[in-house]
């Protein structure tokens, strides 16, 4: 059930984040609404079998469901794990860390998440990002 849940999630995520939102008729633009309580997260480690401690970001939104993936054409990194409840209820907790035991080359690892809402009907879309680095030292 977990995998399917995470398929569909997916599924959306791409249907949400792929057709770039704009216009449309019939809805307006407060119809839908997006907000995090953070854009940015830092991760460091000098130990990557020691992973730094979890984060979370906080999504308030007004649509049909909340998705997270990554940008279009982009795929979630290995060291990269990201946690949400299968709610569409708002405000989600959505918890991102990093994985333990991928080994990466000392240096700076970067990636960008995307959080999207929307109607069911594709109508509405509202997206942010959070930029995410990961230094293993």
């Amino acid at each position: 059930m977990r995998i399917h849940v995470r398929a569909v999630a997916f599924c959306a995520c791409a249907i949400l984040v792929g057709c770039g939102g704009g216009g449309g008729g019939g809805g307006t633009s407060s119809s839908t609404s997006l907000t995090l309580d953070k854009s940015t997260l830092t991760f460091a480690t000098d130990d990557s079998a020691n992973p730094p401690a979890a984060q979370t970001v906080v999504a308030t939104f007004r649509g049909d469901a909340l998705v997270v993936g990554t940008l279009p054409g982009t795929t979630l990194p290995a060291w990269l794990s990201v946690s949400a409840p299968p709610t569409a209820s708002s405000p989600v907790s959505v918890t991102i860390s990093i994985v333990g035991g991928v080994v990466l080359a000392p240096g700076r690892n970067a990636t960008t998440l995307r959080f999207a809402t929307g109607r069911s009907d594709g109508s509405g879309i509202v997206t942010r990002d959070v930029a995410v680095t990961y230094t293993e030292i």
